[in-house]
């Protein structure tokens, strides 16, 4: 489930206001901010539900889940993201920082995210569920559809959480003998990301759709979200 590559609504708070007095304290103040604004952490949470949901359909016996999951969730703990992340950012330089800071504090990508965690919250309804039934049954038109496919592109979403399912899925190859993922698991989960995405800006209309690609395209973001995802 898509619920399952997304952090709760904390990681939306607002910029912190900053009583640092030296220019090293504002950067760390600003790679905190952009951490958590990024929802990085989030990918923490993915690890362990990925795992547990592969475990039970696989019928692991329960010890051995027990085993793997702390494994691959201790591999995967939010500190170390935490640490991992941050080790990029302290080769951004302040004026990048700022950038990119500026860039996720953006109105737009804001409201664009708590959009997000209103469909996570929703998406065990029966609306939800209708949504994603129609979108499967009637025909989408191609403009609409090539939106939603470079809001995806832009935001980098299904790229990130492909590369992150890659390591998570070669963990549990290691620690589950002979276990192998679908093969067309990749192209299925860009399906469920772009489902996703469609229902969340079920009202957005394609204007404000490329405003919001627009933002996700700037230099600075675009260049974070790509060391993101190279991180992985």
């Amino acid at each position: 489930m898509i619920k399952h590559f997304f952090i709760s609504a904390t990681l939306l708070a607002a910029s912190f206001v900053s009583t640092a007095t030296t220019p090293t304290d504002v950067a760390q103040t600003r790679i905190s901010e952009i951490i958590e604004l990024s929802r990085l952490t989030g990918l923490s949470v993915q690890a362990r539900n990925v795992t547990q949901q592969v475990l039970e359909e696989a019928q692991v016996p329960l010890g051995k889940q027990y085993k793997v999951v702390g494994v691959i969730s201790s591999q995967w703990s939010a500190d170390k993201l935490q640490a991992h992340f941050q080790s990029i950012l302290n080769s951004y330089d302040a004026v990048e920082l700022e950038q990119l800071a500026q860039a996720l504090n953006n109105q737009h990508i804001l409201s664009a995210r708590k959009k997000e965690l209103s469909a996570v919250a929703e998406q065990s309804s029966t609306d939800y569920q209708q949504y994603i039934q129609r979108l499967q049954t009637q025909k989408i038109a191609k403009g609409r559809l090539q939106y939603i496919r470079n809001l995806d592109q832009a935001m980098q979403l299904s790229a990130v959480l492909i590369k992150a399912r890659q390591s998570i899925y070669a963990e549990l190859k290691k620690n589950v003998e002979g276990w192998q993922p679908d093969e067309h698991w990749q192209q299925q989960l860009q399906k469920d990301v772009l489902s996703f995405l469609f229902y969340v800006h079920r009202g957005t209309s394609n204007q404000e759709l490329q405003q919001l690609i627009n933002y996700y395209r700037q230099p600075q973001l675009s260049a974070w979200l790509s060391d993101i995802k190279n991180a992985l």
